[in-house]
């Protein structure tokens, strides 16, 4: 089967958790504006 996944340097765990941050500010954004245009 696979290979385990190799650590994650602290430059890539970096920008993942900067992307997640951005991705879970979206969905914030997205709910506020259907809940004030609903």
């Amino acid at each position: 089967s696979g290979l385990p996944q190799p650590l994650l340097s602290s430059e890539e765990e970096g920008t993942t958790l900067a992307r997640s941050m951005r991705v879970e500010k979206a969905v914030q954004m997205l709910l506020l504006g259907s809940l004030r245009s609903g």
